[in-house]
């Protein structure tokens, strides 16, 4: 083995010093909020752990077998957008870059968006990143920034461990006590007046999930307005972890009020691509209620509201009808086509 003694000598320890000198330092390129330096459970990209320059287990879905699992630096700070670069490869060449919104509500609560154009992956697979064997910067990763905090895409990181902490107040639109009005469990009572950041629903009339919950308390964490829509993120209170089958530690919900009825779409986890409150979205469901017009917390809908509403639904029954035409004039010209070829086939053989 190799003297190595002479390092404790003051001409060692002086050549240490030199080396180091010599050596680059990989530091990251920008570093995370104090607050942020901690562990969260998202509603849409799994648990992280953050430390001053990463998030780890940042969760993707980079191909068809699901979640991908990454560590994300902080690459740059743009226009007060964080570009995050992944330390691991993707198709063994190219690192996975995204742009994060992050905005903090509490010590216990931040919101935040992806703000990276959807791409395609690889095939059947989209996702809001961008992937690339050389260094990215801002102007290309955060692209897509229309949705900073607005409607389907803005979401909720809960500090592990502290996570009803995060409750908030609940719209007004839901802020009464109302009847549940469902294929299943019709006239379950729901009451979010008692606790205006508490959706309570009476389990004792019908024990089947409500909103992904097993015992039918959640709370309200966040909730956007945005082209006449309610957007609001659930916390599922149930005593033990949920499956993520029948029941989700988050919900989402989109929804609209009439006065009389909130029309609601039901999302586990989080709310979908162009998800609203008349169409069920994939893997959840539709449903409304009733609103008991006597609580101490409804409050009736002013009449620009209500004109909203109104145009609402029209807008999406003219969608409907729109669609339903415009099958049929497809179908009809397919048919129409096809008779044609026919009477030129007939033609060719009598002449």
């Amino acid at each position: 083995m190799a003297d190595i003694s002479w390092i404790s000598t003051p001409a060692g320890i002086l050549l240490c010093l030199l080396l180091r000198q010599q050596i680059p330092q990989v530091d990251a390129a920008c570093t995370f909020p104090a607050n942020f330096q901690n562990t969260w459970v998202t509603n849409s990209r799994g648990t992280w752990t953050v430390n001053s320059s990463h998030i780890s287990n940042f969760r993707t879905q980079m191909d068809t077998s699901g979640t991908t699992l990454y560590t994300m630096e902080c690459h740059e700070v743009y226009t007060g957008y964080y570009v995050l670069k992944s330390e691991e490869t993707f198709n063994t060449t190219d690192n996975v870059y995204t742009c994060l919104f992050l905005e903090q509500q509490s010590s216990t609560k931040y919101v935040y968006s992806i703000l990276t154009s959807l791409q395609t992956v690889v095939t059947s697979v989209s996702e809001r990143v961008t992937t690339s064997a050389t260094s990215l910067t801002g102007s290309t990763v955060c692209d897509d920034t229309v949705y900073t905090a607005s409607g389907e895409r803005t979401y909720v990181a809960l500090l592990s461990g502290s996570e009803a902490q995060g409750k908030t107040t609940c719209p007004d639109v839901l802020q009464s006590s109302f009847t549940y009005i469902g294929t299943n469990c019709g006239n379950t009572s729901l009451d979010i007046c008692t606790d205006t950041g508490t959706l309570a629903f009476d389990m004792t009339i019908c024990s089947q999930s409500m909103m992904f919950s097993q015992n039918g308390t959640l709370y309200c964490l966040n909730s956007v307005e945005a082209s006449g829509y309610h957007y609001v993120t659930l916390y599922n209170n149930d005593p033990t972890t949920p499956d993520g089958t029948t029941y989700f530690q988050f919900s989402c919900l989109v929804l609209f009020s009439t006065g009389t009825y909130v029309h609601v779409s039901v999302s586990p986890m989080e709310c979908q691509a162009d998800q609203n409150a008349l169409i069920a979205p994939p893997g959840g469901y539709i449903t409304a209620l009733q609103n008991d017009k006597t609580s101490t917390c409804y409050s009736a809908p002013t009449t620009e509201e209500s004109v909203k509403t109104t145009l609402i639904i029209v807008a999406v029954v003219l969608g409907v009808v729109c669609l339903i035409l415009l099958i049929v004039l497809i179908l009809c010209i397919y048919k129409y086509n096809k008779i044609g070829k026919r009477k030129k086939r007939s033609r060719r053989l009598i002449h």
